[in-house]
């Protein structure tokens, strides 16, 4: 049975964007696989796009190796990058990621733990809804986009977080504001594992208690991405 931390260890993405100055800091269960694919024709070959699994087709993984002994990886976050580009080309660049609402990227990820052949290959991952939140090992993401300040506090460590609502309109702007016309999500990339069934709660009947566990569990994010009430 695959915990979230072992599935962060087994995937290894990062888009980084030197002619149109952006970097995109993938978070879980927020079409970031989709959004590579799609960005991956419309990008130089000078830019860095790395390595997916499973492979998608129309995806072309470049650079993230080149040059470095460090590796530029999947779910790598702001802080690492910056790490790795050093102080001055960060600077130049705009830092975003994606984010979305708690429950349903709850939701989104129980699927995918369960129903996805890639990542459920021997079936062996059998809990249930209830067992998935009673464990509480959900998709947790602040750590990819913030740091802590000099007085121990978590602030934003990018400059824009996205909703995933109305995620390529939202894209489209930001794309067009860095100079990249002609963005569209051509990629459905690792979706379609949501099931409606009696095993699946939709955001609606997913039960208060269960509710209450979440949200506590992403009070980090909901405080410093200001995208969603709850």
């Amino acid at each position: 049975m695959i915990t979230l931390h072992q599935l962060k260890q087994k995937v290894s993405m990062a888009v980084i964007s030197f002619k149109h100055n952006f970097a995109f800091v993938k978070t879980h269960k927020t079409a970031g696989t989709a959004i590579e694919v799609s960005l991956s024709p419309l990008l130089p070959q000078s830019d860095i796009l790395t390595e997916i699994k499973p492979k998608e087709e129309g995806h072309k993984a470049r650079n993230h190796k080149r040059l470095f002994k460090q590796k530029i990886y999947n779910h790598m976050s702001s802080s690492e990058i910056k790490n790795f580009l050093g102080k001055e080309k960060s600077m130049e660049l705009t830092f975003f990621c994606i984010e979305r609402e708690p429950i349903d990227k709850c939701i989104s990820h129980y699927c995918m733990l369960r129903y996805s052949s890639y990542h459920n290959k021997d079936s062996s991952y059998k809990l249930s809804w209830e067992e998935y939140v009673e464990k509480g090992d959900f998709p947790e993401d602040v750590s990819l986009y913030s740091k802590r300040n000099e007085t121990g506090d978590l602030e934003l460590d990018v400059d824009l977080v996205l909703p995933y609502e109305n995620l390529e309109k939202s894209l489209q702007g930001f794309f067009s504001s860095k100079g990249l016309m002609g963005f569209s999500m051509t990629s459905k990339a690792k979706s379609g594992f949501r099931k409606q069934s009696e095993e699946v709660p939709s955001i609606d009947t997913v039960k208060p208690s269960h509710k209450e566990k979440i949200y506590k569990a992403f009070e980090d994010s909901l405080k410093l991405a200001q995208l969603y009430n709850t």
